[in-house]
């Protein structure tokens, strides 16, 4: 069994800072962008075996003697169906478990632990590892009541980030940190939620039971590719899907035209949804000839580098068109179709190569969207 270093002083300080600055005045912290990555091909690391890892223990804490802690730590181990992970669980809390993760939460309601695994197709690099950070912090957190960022750090030699933050959950002010962990073919990502009047007292058992973790990347691989979903709802009605939650979601507005940007950390694939109304009515072969023309401009830049492989109408009435560069490195699927003045295409983009990482994540992609 391997032993994994861990930067622990950062992380209790950090949840300290957490207790602290949720109480004050201040805290005016801007949350962290994630960044938009364009699609650019990455080396493909080697593979390291990879074994079962523990977290190491953790300093303790020189203090005065504490009141009775809000929990216990079960003495029965707690291990996901999936073998990625283990843990002794807090005593009498409720479990709610799912494919790649399980939550357990306080019989008061004020505390709650949420525990995942994703599995990411391949080993990512730290550049990868960090989008993939950023993004699940910005399209899980960054929108919520009163959100404020109030620490980033990242440990480069061991492949782990701790964030901690604030925020408002119906109306209860939150003090929440998160470690993530890159480790194998799998992100972890480890929540430890307190109401901002208990977070105090729930910091040290919280660790306590942090210092119980031990992960198995081995046995990651065998979770679906990025099976953690948020959903996107059109402005304006004209669709609702599902995307990655580690994804960066980016929105950019022209005159007639909005496009919705999903990348994934790693660069290698992107899903995109373009809507152009410009107040006229569509007959079929204008909707083709669109299509045409935003393929090769706006994903070849102009070079009219797209050659289509096939096109075939959908039993819905869209039409999808398969097609790859002429010049080789990436290919892509594209869904388009017109309602009243409205044309939108829904399309995948993968560089060569990794089809087979990504191709089922747009599956569950097309799976998902419906017209509310």
């Amino acid at each position: 069994m391997s032993k994994r270093p861990w930067f622990v002083f950062v992380v209790l300080a950090a949840f300290i800072l957490v207790v602290g600055l949720a109480c004050s005045a201040g805290g005016d912290v801007s949350p962290t962008t994630a960044p938009t990555a364009e699609p650019a091909a990455l080396p493909t690391p080697e593979p390291e075996p990879t074994a079962e890892s523990q977290l190491p223990a953790l300093p303790t804490k020189e203090s005065a003697p504490a009141s009775v802690p809000p929990f216990e730590l079960d003495s029965n181990v707690y291990e996901h169906p999936s073998g990625a992970f283990s843990f002794n669980p807090p005593s009498g809390w409720t479990a709610s478990e799912g494919t790649g993760g399980v939550a357990f939460t306080s019989p008061d309601n004020k505390g709650t632990i949420d525990f995942s695994a994703t599995n990411t197709g391949y080993d990512l690099d730290l550049t990868s590892f960090e989008s993939f950070v950023q993004a699940t912090e910005a399209n899980y957190y960054g929108w919520r009541p009163d959100y404020t960022e109030l620490g980033y750090e990242l440990d480069e030699t061991n492949g782990s980030v701790l964030v901690a933050k604030k925020f408002s959950l119906d109306g209860v002010p939150q003090a929440v940190f998160t470690l993530y962990l890159l480790n194998g073919q799998a992100v972890y990502s480890f929540d430890f939620w307190a109401d901002d009047d208990v977070a105090e007292e729930y910091s040290d058992p919280y660790f306590e039971l942090m210092n119980t973790i031990n992960v198995n990347s081995a046995n990651a691989v065998d979770l679906p590719v990025y099976n953690y979903v948020t959903t996107i709802n059109d402005q304006n009605d004209l669709f609702q899907f599902d995307f990655p939650l580690a994804w960066t979601y980016a929105y950019e507005e022209a005159e007639d035209t909005y496009t919705d940007t999903f990348t994934s950390p790693d660069g290698n694939s992107l899903i995109q949804n373009i809507t152009y109304d410009d107040g006229t009515t569509w007959t079929k072969s204008s909707a083709g000839q669109l299509a045409l023309a935003l393929l090769n401009q706006v994903y070849t830049n102009g070079a009219n580098d797209i050659k289509i492989t096939g096109d075939k109408v959908q039993p819905d009435g869209s039409e999808r068109l398969t097609w790859e560069s002429r010049s080789g490195g990436f290919s892509g699927i594209s869904f388009f179709e017109t309602r009243g003045t409205s044309f939108l295409m829904l399309s995948w983009l993968v560089n060569e190569g990794y089809e087979d990482v990504y191709g089922p994540v747009f599956d569950s992609t097309l799976a998902s969207y419906v017209i509310p």
